[in-house]
């Protein structure tokens, strides 16, 4: 047992020696927490007053000494860390766990805070700092080159500190102390200079530990360089990683802080590694990336910053959707990129849930692209074709995964998915209140519904036609109702009602009546009203000038090319199908004169 006395009289040496081996062991947790305390309240406040005093004094001839001083404060913050570490390796693992977690935790990230401001520096940079030529290339000349700055920039707060007033002492009266008044509070200057001056003594290569320093994983001579740039970063992720997994899950300040951290060093390496020349596995990567920043978001329960970078991971999925790099022909829509697309909408709408002000529009948007994106492609494509076997296998290995899409091929037709996707959006953008956006769904809902009636021209006229050219047609007045002749869109009326005046020319006119001209009169209609406006501002010379689409006679604004353009058009196929009437409207278009179609 643990109270058992060996033999031969030696008990009380025996518990002397564990006594000792305990009282060491505090020792070294005491030393280590000491460190930290000295690294939290006084290296760090000194190094960022340094900065900041700097930044207001310094011209730019200094920059190169200040990086050069900034660097070998980091790295004397990182040797003071790296005795902590040491005087915590002492102890054993349990009392590690159980006694000195917090200690652990807080070591760890200033650990990491020092790692990440160093790797901020180029590598360019480090050759210049740590290379044989540097002022930081051996771990003593850092701490020496460090102190010297750290002096002189002490002397000179102290000369702008005012001088303290000498007050007499009050005498003392017979058989009775004098009273001592209490000391005034130093300036913030000279309270920062005797911190700087402090720290300048202090010398972390102190005798104590000194070969187990020199071999440490951030104070080793031959590290230093990896300490810079993209490894460094790595680094400092590893770190904070150590101390995200002490914090165990909790949501204390201190864990959040490590979240909030962690999760911006991976949403920083995914962006970085997105700016990267396509490779093979660069999507997988920043995937990997941007859901461990999402991961630790959602752990600091900052639901706004992981929808902002659910929607960095939408956006890399939709563009790589847009701009497929798999190797086929751009001559069909891939299942490839309607998994991608798929994966964009999963993540906007995540995001939607999180944060409506920011994931509702978006998810609507993505919607949006994906509708439009399936009808360029409806005109000559039914379905989407099933993937090859190596496709297939990926989409069986992605169930289960952080999305968790549905990676089956879909069995409707394209312009069925584009009705379905392009009426999501509409929804979408009218429930946040987006009328401009709306006004779009309904002019690519139109131009669906056209592309499907003209691919069945020449076939009889059916009540399934004739339904879907009303509904056509309601999509284009909606449009209108946005994209009115009055309001600063008069492209999108152009073009909206041009794709009105189309959908009228497909449909049979009751009486016998002609559509072509009865489309002629839409535009007719339309054109008259522009030119109103434009005759109203600025005495003829409008918004319809600006964009070249009136044509001048003298000073005179007569007509609209565009809309004179598609007139002449629905004009010659009046006259092909010998419609009365329509050579005598034809020649009005093309004299620019007044078009009357009649009744």
């Amino acid at each position: 047992t643990t109270n058992a006395v060996p033999p031969d009289g030696r008990g009380d040496t025996f518990a002397d020696r564990r006594a000792g081996m305990e009282i060491l062991r505090q020792a070294h947790a005491a030393y280590a927490e000491t460190i930290i305390h000295l690294v939290k309240y006084c290296v760090v406040p000194v190094h960022v007053a340094w900065v900041s005093h700097g930044n207001r004094e310094a011209g730019p001839q200094d920059v190169p000494r200040r990086k050069r001083v900034s660097v070998a404060l980091l790295l004397v913050r990182l040797f003071w860390l790296s005795r902590a570490q040491i005087s915590l390796g002492h102890l054993p693992d349990t009392k590690r766990k159980r006694e000195c977690g917090n200690l652990e935790q807080s070591l760890l990230e200033m650990t990491g805070d020092a790692l990440f401001a160093l790797s901020c520096f180029t590598d360019k940079e480090a050759e210049e700092l740590v290379g044989e030529r540097g002022p930081c290339r051996e771990g003593r000349s850092v701490v020496r080159y460090a102190a010297s700055n750290l002096r002189e920039w002490a002397q000179q707060q102290r000369q702008k500190c005012p001088q303290p007033k000498v007050v007499p002492k009050p005498k003392a009266r017979r058989n009775r102390k004098a009273k001592q008044a209490p000391a005034e509070p130093l300036p913030a200057e000279a309270a920062l200079a005797a911190a700087a001056e402090r720290m300048a003594g202090l010398d972390p290569f102190r005798g104590l530990w000194d070969t187990k320093l020199a071999h440490a994983q951030y104070a080793s001579d031959g590290r230093r360089p990896s300490l810079f740039g993209s490894s460094g970063r790595s680094e400092s992720l590893v770190v904070f990683e150590r101390a995200a997994r002490l914090h165990g899950g909790a949501t204390t300040e201190a864990a959040v802080t490590v979240y909030r951290k962690l999760a911006h060093l991976y949403n920083e390496a995914g962006a970085e590694k997105l700016m990267q020349p396509n490779s093979s596995g660069r999507i997988a990567a920043v995937e990997g990336f941007l859901v461990k920043a999402y991961h630790y978001m959602t752990q600091a329960q900052d639901h706004e910053n992981a929808s902002r970078v659910l929607l960095n991971l939408a956006k890399l999925f939709l563009d790589e959707a847009t701009v497929s790099s798999e190797g086929f022909a751009h001559s069909e829509f891939t299942h490839h990129q309607y998994s991608m697309y798929r994966k964009g909408i999963a993540c906007t709408e995540r995001a939607a849930k999180l944060n409506s002000d920011l994931g509702k529009r978006e998810h609507a948007m993505a919607q949006l692209k994906l509708g439009v994106h399936l009808m360029q492609f409806a005109r000559h494509q039914e379905r989407i074709a099933p993937p090859d076997a190596k496709r297939a296998l990926d989409s069986v290995q992605e169930k289960g995964s952080f999305l968790d899409v549905d990676s089956s091929p879909p069995t409707e037709s394209l312009a069925a998915l584009a009705n379905r996707h392009l009426s999501r959006a509409l929804k979408g953008f009218d429930e946040i209140g987006e009328n401009r956006e709306m006004a779009g769904c309904h002019y690519h809902l139109a131009t669906l519904a056209q592309q499907e009636l003209e691919a069945s021209a020449g076939r009889d006229w059916t009540t399934s036609a004739q339904a879907k050219q009303s509904v056509a047609v309601r999509h284009c007045q909606k449009a209108l109702e946005v994209f009115n002749v009055d309001s600063e869109h008069l492209r999108e009326h152009l073009d909206v009602t041009i794709k009105l005046a189309a959908l009228t020319a497909t449909a049979p006119r009751k009486g016998g009546g002609s559509a072509d001209l009865a489309a002629v009169g839409i535009l007719a209609q339309t054109e008259v009203r522009i030119l109103e406006r434009v005759r109203a501002t600025r005495g003829g010379c409008g918004l319809a000038v600006d964009l070249e689409e009136v044509i001048i006679q003298g000073t005179e604004v007569v007509a609209v090319k565009t809309l004179r353009r598609e007139m002449g058009r629905h004009c010659q196929a009046a006259v092909a199908k010998g419609v009365p009437n329509a050579k005598v409207v034809f020649a009005q278009v093309l004299r620019n004169e007044a078009v009357d179609v009649g009744s």
